[in-house]
């Protein structure tokens, strides 16, 4: 990618998780929001300064973008063979309840692994690990 030099925007030794997004860049492009290895979420000023805690939230709860007027975060949460996805409001420090996504045939499902929604909430992907095991009975083997 054609830009100028990398420059980190959290400090050393900060763990990052990559679960299923964990991060996301706001639509003004002056903040990052992410998950950290310890399941709290912090908004980071890209040009430098101190990271705000995200209140509110439950813990685990994984960021997967911005609203477009940068006010709200989409969250998931992973539930038995779903994904629930709140809106949280960052000035209230609540979420809602959004959107419920899960396969139609839960059979086999292991594990939701990602879901990425665009910032009018309109349009949505997710993946899903699905393993299926199958037993078969031979006759007349000599």
């Amino acid at each position: 990618i054609d830009g100028g030099k990398p420059r980190p925007i959290t400090p050393e030794g900060i763990d990052v998780s990559d679960i299923g997004g964990g991060f996301a860049v706001s639509p003004d492009g002056k903040s990052v929001v992410l998950m950290s290895f310890y399941d709290e979420i912090f908004i980071y000023p890209v040009e430098g300064g101190n990271p705000r805690k995200v209140t509110g939230n439950t813990t685990g709860d994984v960021p997967i973008g911005w609203s477009e007027d940068g006010r709200a975060l989409y969250l998931y949460r992973e539930g038995e063979g779903h994904f629930q996805i709140y809106r949280h409001d960052l000035a209230a420090g609540k979420s809602t309840l959004f959107k419920e996504l899960k396969p139609s045939d839960l059979a086999g499902i292991d594990s939701m692994n990602s879901v990425l929604f665009t910032p009018n909430g309109k349009w949505y992907a997710y993946s899903y690990q699905r393993n299926l095991s199958h037993l078969f009975m031979i006759d007349g083997v000599k």
